[in-house]
């Protein structure tokens, strides 16, 4: 009985290791199997509800080990060490990484750059709709719904990777596919010349090239 406090904390830092590596793999799926946040954002939840959960679960068993004063040591630093990696989930955007590497490493595989360059090409040969058209200068396909514009061109049975897409936009000669969730919005930026893209670095973006031509992105 002395030492039930101990291995609680041992057990709860287990899992709440597994809570947390399990959130960051299905962040890296989401990003390489190309999906938007939406089918797994209640998987992650709760995966960080139980995460919480296990951290009052830790706390119990520390105040406990306060009063009988045993175990103190080994509640006290695995509590800390749970509080640790509460806190660098969201001081680091490991999450926001982990979905531009895997949609890094999924588009390479599964199409690879020269699909990625044909798709923008055909893009580029699409004709601007005029009511998305908000400035003159930019193309905006819709996906959101099965009668938007993108559906209608033929290039989401061509180039599989738009099936979960939110839209494609197209400005400046560089094509835009935008994935993404409830604030947070991923995607990548293919140029139609094969020029170099260099994007005007801003502290909210995260970007992660596969080529002079092509970047993968992350806005939050």
């Amino acid at each position: 009985m002395r030492s039930i406090t101990k291995w609680i904390s041992v057990f709860v830092f287990i899992l709440e290791i597994i809570c947390l590596i399990s959130q960051y793999v299905l962040y890296y799926r989401c990003g390489y199997y190309q999906k938007s946040f939406s089918p797994i954002v209640f998987q992650t939840l709760l995966l960080g509800f139980l995460g919480f959960c296990l951290i009052l679960v830790a706390f119990a068993a520390w105040i406990v080990s306060l009063i009988q004063r045993q175990q103190r040591v080994w509640t006290t630093t695995v509590l800390a060490g749970l509080l640790a990696l509460w806190g660098l989930k969201y001081v680091l955007h490991w999450h926001d990484d982990l979905i531009l590497y895997g949609m890094r490493d999924g588009m390479l595989r599964n199409y690879g750059l020269d699909e990625m360059r044909h798709f923008a090409r055909d893009f580029d040969k699409l004709p601007k709709i005029p009511k998305n058209d908000v400035d003159g200068r930019t193309k905006l396909y819709w996906n959101i719904l099965k009668n938007d514009d993108l559906p209608k061109t033929g290039l989401k049975e061509k180039y599989t990777f738009l099936a979960q897409c939110e839209a494609v936009v197209e400005r400046d000669n560089i094509v835009y596919v935008d994935w993404g969730g409830f604030e947070n919005h991923w995607g990548v930026c293919i140029s139609v010349n094969d020029k170099r893209i260099d994007p005007q670095p801003q502290y909210w973006a995260r970007i992660v090239r596969a080529s002079d031509d092509i970047y993968f992105t992350f806005d939050y």
